[in-house]
């Protein structure tokens, strides 16, 4: 290839690609390889489109499920044995807006906040420090080594849930604990059996591992909020229904209604 056309191509692609700070995300890199680098490609109207059909009355399952599909076809990684199965649910909603940030090139903002890095509460995974083990990336209490659930689990669950549900089985499953599901490392998928084995496992065990079990997990319960906050403003928690209306249809043009109020 002649050398020109080789300079002009990788330029080109990286126009269409924005590389994303890992440690910026909400899991900030600690469940994750040290070195991974993670990459969104431009979307384009068809994506748009597809979002938009997709989130229309959508329940919270089908919301969540629209969005990894369109994801995980703009998502790249250095990575080739790294899948998008591997990145942890917490970060799906964060990558996202900023992945339509990219394409359409516009700031976004809940409330009149502008969502960035600036504004956003991370949580204060330091305070754990201690118990984290670099090599497994997981914070180990008592033999215990929590992680948060990777975007292959959180999918599993939403089948388990499926499938319950066509069986009839809702009400057998409602009150029962899912904790379990923070231990699994990185597992990227469950099965209905093993997501009922998992769930018996933990009923087997001894009252007190299944108190060890639920007070490691309530100490990151906070992780999965989405706090926005800005000097002489009030904070704003962002929920999945807000993420619907920020990448609306318009007159076939891809673009961003900014909610300056």
């Amino acid at each position: 290839m002649d050398l020109q056309i080789l300079i002009s191509s990788l330029f080109n692609k990286k126009k269409q690609q924005h590389s994303l700070n890992v440690k910026r995300l909400p899991s900030q890199g600690y469940f994750y390889p040290d070195d991974l680098e993670i990459y969104v490609n431009k979307g384009n109207v068809d994506d748009q489109i597809i979002y938009y059909h997709g989130i229309d009355d959508a329940n919270i399952f089908g919301f969540i499920s629209t969005i990894k599909s369109t994801l995980s076809k703009r998502i790249e990684f250095n990575y080739t044995d790294f899948t998008f199965d591997r990145l942890r649910a917490i970060d799906v909603f964060f990558i996202f807006i900023e992945f339509v940030k990219f394409t359409t090139g516009e700031k976004i903002f809940f409330s009149g906040i502008e969502f960035c890095y600036e504004n956003f509460v991370h949580f204060n995974f330091g305070q754990f420090e201690e118990q984290y083990d670099r090599i497994n990336k997981s914070f180990t209490f008592n033999e215990w080594m929590f992680s948060l659930p990777s975007i292959g689990i959180e999918t599993s669950l939403s089948k388990f849930s499926y499938e319950i549900s066509i069986k009839g089985q809702s009400d057998k499953y409602k009150d029962k604990n899912y904790n379990l599901i923070y231990f699994l490392g990185d597992r990227t998928e469950l099965s209905y059996d093993a997501m009922v084995n998992l769930i018996d496992l933990f009923e087997d065990l001894s009252d007190e591992h299944q108190k060890e079990i639920n007070d490691i997990v309530e100490k990151f319960n906070k992780t999965g909020l989405y706090f926005l906050i800005e000097m002489g403003k009030k904070s704003i928690r962002v929920n999945p229904t807000m993420l619907k209306e920020i990448w609306p249809i318009s007159e076939g043009d891809i673009h961003i209604k900014s909610n300056n109020s």
